[in-house]
């Protein structure tokens, strides 16, 4: 039976006692950075056996597991282990796989995991997700301690299920857009999507993919999504980490800006850092690809300026996007960009200090404007 002082702790929402066991080093220590920011206490293990252990001495609040740590103890070893531990029920396990197939989840969920989450996994949800495990679990520790002192009271859960869903729904709502810092911020509203428009001084940043409509149509279309699948997957935390907000893909291409919903005074020289940081991550990507017969190369636009920022959308499916001639020019300058080029309108430039590095400066007039202007091309070579 769960103490009155064991159920304070559960209580503590800031002070959550997180176990990560994976043989793999770099996703340790990725995870302890992730949730140390985030003011959970991390311990990690390298395998199965030490971090059932660790486990079974530090009793932490959540653990997030491995399935496949040959050789030794496997995932699904180290949790249906711990689950014949009555000391181990307010325990929350989430199962960290990049395993798909069904009965590998049937059998997670039988050996006493409460939740999967897959491998490349996004942050914001793994966030998510780890907040409503906890939750879940203190509040069944709650009706234990209920239950075992007075039988005749029943706990009604529906309102605690209909707030966890909610939560959930508004995270993902938010998470197409923002990072997850930003995301934070903005769950911590009541309503973040009912704010009205407003003008915003941001740096807009288009990303395209050239050549990639010849490669759509002679390629089998599990082909083509696999390439963007892996595009993406490249580009959306470099947009993240660098504080920038995604309003929406073009198909082979993507926009976001920097500067909005929240102020970022250096957007513009951090716009130029995630372009060289996208573009040579790329250039990486684009080998594996070439060898596979997928010869893409990428294109970006850069400008700033005033912008119209806010949600559009509908009912069920509102964006926060970013309207006026700056987005506009970006948009001209990204469709110009040679291959591997990144282009960078005089407004951004000069808002950099020091003054970057490019390989070439031209005067041009965009389609639609009707004055010209200089067009820097970033060296991505040299440092900022």
């Amino acid at each position: 039976m769960i103490t009155e002082s064991q159920l304070s702790t559960l209580n503590d929402a800031g002070d959550h006692l997180v176990l990560v066991i994976d043989d793999m080093e770099d996703n340790l220590m990725v995870l302890r950075t992730f949730l140390t920011r985030r003011h959970y206490r991390v311990i990690t293990a390298k395998n199965g056996r030490e971090g059932e252990e660790m486990a079974l001495r530090l009793r932490p609040d959540i653990i997030l597991l491995d399935l496949n740590m040959p050789p030794g103890r496997s995932g699904l070893e180290v949790c249906s282990n711990l689950r014949r531990h009555p000391e181990m029920a307010d325990l929350a396990i989430i199962i960290i796989t990049a395993m798909t197939e069904a009965d590998c989840i049937v059998k997670g969920y039988e050996a006493g995991a409460d939740d999967f989450v897959r491998k490349p996994f996004d942050y914001l949800e793994l966030l998510m997700r780890i907040r409503t495990a906890i939750k879940v679990r203190r509040v069944q520790a709650q009706l234990r301690w209920v239950n075992g002192h007075l039988d005749d009271i029943n706990r009604d859960q529906d309102e605690v299920i209909r707030v966890q869903v909610a939560e959930l729904e508004k995270a993902n709502r938010l998470r197409r857009c923002f990072s997850p810092e930003v995301a934070e911020q903005l769950l911590a509203q009541d309503n973040p999507f009912e704010r009205t428009g407003e003008r915003r001084d941001i740096t807009v940043v288009f990303l395209d993919l050239r050549r990639f409509t010849p490669f759509a149509e002679k390629s089998p279309p599990a082909e083509v999504m696999q390439v963007l699948s892996e595009f993406h997957a490249l580009v959306g935390p470099l947009i993240f980490a660098h504080g920038a907000t995604l309003e929406r893909f073009t198909g082979d291409g993507l926009m976001c800006f920097l500067g909005a919903p929240n102020d970022m005074p250096d957007h513009p020289a951090r716009a130029l850092a995630m372009a060289k940081s996208i573009h040579n991550e790329y250039e990486k990507l684009a080998v594996d690809w070439i060898a596979r017969g997928c010869e893409l190369s990428l294109g970006i636009g850069i400008a700033s300026g005033s912008a119209s920022v806010g949600p559009i959308g509908f009912q069920g499916r509102v964006d926060y996007a970013a309207i006026g001639s700056v987005t506009n020019l970006a948009a001209r300058l990204v469709s110009i960009a040679e291959a591997g080029q990144v282009l960078v309108d005089e407004s951004t430039w000069n808002r950099v200090s020091p003054t970057p590095t490019h390989l070439n400066c031209q005067e041009i007039t965009p389609k639609g404007f009707s004055k010209p202007t200089l067009v820097h091309s970033l060296d991505c070579s040299a440092e900022l």
